[in-house]
């Protein structure tokens, strides 16, 4: 399982789906072990990068709010607008809530901005024009951006997990469906896409089977095995 989500949260969708080994989290900076419930290698974004871009990130966007992913804890600020059915916390009560610039002097392995007010295609462009290449910008859902060390999203932590496999990115088939897969399905040797994914992501397949509502990956699943 590679995913966005905290390593936190996984280990609830992996024993759903009967998966075991390890889960490459918070789009690829996390390897975690399923069975020990520990962080085997991380790659965060180091403490000086993660405040002078949140320096210059509210200097560019007036209102702009974060929220922090911090190994295996979570933390935000008081006007992050957390929704009710959000997927970043299981537990308001159990999040660090403090500024911005305190949350980051500890190694964050994934940054989340977020607005009340502005549009999020404002919000995205807004984020990946100040924050240059400084960090690696993306999203998996339309509620906030998410912001990983450079060089660090969902290829970088599945060419790892393949290289210590002994396996070729050519017998890699990777499927996804937003654009924080777009890298691992370019480094892929397949890459596959549901029907109901991000229009960048079926552009980018080279096979679009159908939606998770309809089973696709498992009927994928089935025909490769």
């Amino acid at each position: 399982m590679v995913t966005a989500r905290p390593a936190r949260q996984v280990g609830h969708i992996a024993a759903q789906a009967g998966l075991a080994g390890v889960a490459l989290c918070s789009n690829g900076a996390i390897v975690f072990d399923l069975q020990s419930r520990t962080v085997v290698d991380g790659h965060p974004i180091e403490p000086p990068v993660a405040a002078a871009l949140i320096v210059d990130l509210r200097r560019a966007i007036d209102g702009v709010a974060f929220a922090f992913e911090l190994g295996l804890q979570f933390g935000r600020e008081d006007a992050y607008p957390v929704r009710p059915t959000s997927m970043l916390v299981e537990s308001l009560a159990e999040a660090r809530i403090a500024d911005a610039m305190e949350l980051a002097a500890s190694p964050a392995h994934k940054i989340i901005a977020a607005h009340p007010l502005v549009d999020f295609d404002r919000l995205l462009d807004a984020v990946k024009v100040t924050a240059g290449d400084r960090v690696e910008v993306t999203h998996s859902t339309r509620s906030f951006v998410e912001i990983s060390a450079r060089g660090i999203d969902k290829a970088s932590g599945t060419r790892l997990l393949a290289r210590r496999l002994g396996i070729d990115a050519r017998d890699v088939v990777a499927i996804g469906d937003m654009p924080n897969d777009l890298a691992m399905l370019a480094w892929a040797g397949h890459a596959v896409a549901v029907a109901n994914a991000h229009p960048d992501v079926i552009a980018a397949a080279d096979r679009v089977v159908a939606s998770n509502d309809d089973d696709g990956v498992a009927h994928l699943l089935e025909m490769l095995i």
